[in-house]
């Protein structure tokens, strides 16, 4: 069976927010899954400054790589320390 897809993607407790003001963001998500007690074992989240890189499965901005966790909550950011702009897209997977 595929994982399930992450949904309701959050950043500081924020969805789709149009600044972030703090250093190190925390990353949120949401697993919907049609078998009863589905949990998730481990996650890649990746941040990138366009969507569709997210979604090819590229981090220019940070790729997490895998993540031995079951925490789907205020994950934080721990890419190159960021400037002025604001990250762009985010896309957690469950593995």
């Amino acid at each position: 069976m595929a994982p399930s897809a992450p949904s309701a993607l959050k950043c500081e407790s924020l969805r789709n927010p149009l600044g972030v003001d703090v250093s190190r963001p925390r990353f949120s998500w949401l697993l919907e899954s049609p078998e009863r007690g589905e949990t998730q074992a481990a996650c890649r989240i990746l941040v990138s400054s366009e969507v569709d890189l997210c979604r090819s499965g590229t981090g220019d901005q940070w790729d997490s790589d895998r993540l031995e966790t079951g925490r789907n909550f205020h994950i934080a950011y721990d890419g190159p320390r960021r400037g002025d702009d604001a990250l762009g897209a985010m896309e957690p997977n469950k593995i």
